[in-house]
């Protein structure tokens, strides 16, 4: 999915990561719509550089997220994924989670 089919100007590359890693995931489970829309949001601040203070958190909020996807989608195996997307984080952000 791109940015404007979503409504945003940018898609930011750790969004981007978030987003092609859970569409990977063919995810059918119950609540695997909003906790994806949980990362996206998530990775999208992250992404944004604004949350700065809250960095730390937000990525961490983001990696149980993603492991509650992972989850759902009977993946028992989820260090590829946050391998995946760690290296997509600014390292400012990957060193404070």
């Amino acid at each position: 999915m791109d940015a404007q089919e979503i409504g945003y100007d940018e898609i930011g590359p750790l969004e981007s990561a978030v987003r092609k890693n859970i569409e990977d995931l063919a995810l059918v489970a119950p609540m695997s719509d909003a906790l994806a829309e949980i990362a996206f949001n998530l990775a999208r601040k992250l992404d944004s550089g604004k949350a700065v203070m809250a960095s730390a958190a937000i990525g961490r909020e983001l990696r149980e997220t993603l492991q509650a996807l992972v989850e759902a989608a009977g993946d028992d195996d989820s260090s590829e994924l946050l391998s995946a997307l760690q290296s997509s984080m600014p390292a400012k952000i990957r060193n404070a989670s």
